[in-house]
């Protein structure tokens, strides 16, 4: 899908958006499984979510220009931390960004205190290419997905 094709999909009167960044080859891996949150990250956090996204904002996703501005500065290179893929979730504005569910599990020897299940996954976006690659199960979940964690 292209930044154009991605933008015309973007509906910000119904619907929130928050990206995540990670390294390459994880992408495809949160489109199948979700993304695992371990709640720990920021201190002081309002919402677990927060712990591990930020918001993508109109402002940011509603011109080509200013989102490939965006994805080039944070698919950049942070230090030593590989940032090579930009997970875009989305959800509607009714779940009150209530979107991990509890998980409180091992997952690869990491112990986690949530999961965005992969409904909430809309695709990511690749450093090299710019092309965003979408997840065919994103539906936004459903009522009885919401989740409720929060600090």
């Amino acid at each position: 899908m292209t930044i154009e094709e991605f933008i015309e999909a973007l509906d910000f009167n119904e619907n929130d958006y928050f990206y995540h960044v990670t390294s390459k080859g994880n992408g495809k891996k949160i489109i199948e499984e979700g993304l695992y949150v371990d709640g720990n990250n920021i201190l002081g956090a309002d919402n677990i979510l927060e712990t591990t996204t930020l918001p993508l904002t109109i402002d940011i996703a509603s011109d080509t220009s200013k989102l490939i501005e965006f994805l080039e500065e944070e698919l950049g290179c942070q230090g030593i931390r590989d940032t090579s893929e930009l997970i875009v979730l989305g959800a509607p504005k009714t779940c009150m960004k209530q979107i991990v569910s509890e998980f409180d599990s091992f997952k690869d020897g990491t112990y986690y205190e949530g999961i965005i299940h992969n409904e909430y996954v809309m695709g990511y976006f690749d450093k090299e290419s710019l092309e965003f690659t979408s997840n065919e199960e994103f539906c936004f979940g459903n009522d009885d997905s919401y989740g409720t964690m929060s600090f």
